[in-house]
């Protein structure tokens, strides 16, 4: 039986002072049974694209660039600028969690007004990071298919409680 710990990352706190808080959304969104190990092989396949993508703005010539690399690397910057405390946090705790050896955990993250705008977003951007990879022009490859599922799973997770469904346990694999 895998181990599990329930992992609490906020409650009612707003992602940033400026947001107001809205009682139609919920206070919080969890993600059951969220596999560490997987998330762990995610960050570091984040953590690889990003570098590299870093590298293919620094290379070409100055002036606006409107491609899968460019958005990816805005949207990760905008994340981490408006977001960045909770983000840290959240990934403390999964970091524990994985350090500690569970597999699984209920981590939750608290939500602001136009977290489904923001998540809409960040799919958009992904998809097009998906296509760029599969073209093969990178030194990464395309996500491998179990951690595209687990990012499929949270963000269509976060979509499915801001719209008042119950929660749902990741249905894959834990590693």
């Amino acid at each position: 039986m895998a181990q599990r710990a329930r992992v609490v990352t906020g409650t009612r706190r707003r992602l940033c002072q400026a947001c107001p808080v809205t009682e139609s959304l919920p206070e919080r969104i969890v993600l059951r049974d969220f596999p560490v190990q997987l998330w762990a092989r995610q960050q570091a396949y984040y953590d690889e694209l990003l570098r590299e993508f870093k590298l293919l703005i620094i290379g070409r010539e100055q002036g606006e660039v409107t491609s899968a690399p460019a958005r990816l690397v805005e949207l990760a910057d905008s994340l981490n600028e408006r977001f960045g405390a909770m983000l840290d946090a959240v990934a403390t705790e999964r970091q524990a969690a994985y350090d500690a050896g569970l597999r699984v955990i209920d981590s939750e993250l608290p939500v602001v007004p136009g977290t489904t705008d923001i998540v809409r977003g960040v799919q958009r951007v992904f998809a097009e990071v998906d296509e760029f990879c599969r073209r093969g022009d990178l030194l990464t490859l395309a996500m491998p298919a179990d951690l595209a599922a687990l990012r499929d799973w949270s963000t269509e997770e976060i979509l499915r409680q801001c719209a008042g469904w119950p929660p749902t346990p990741w249905p894959g694999p834990t590693a």
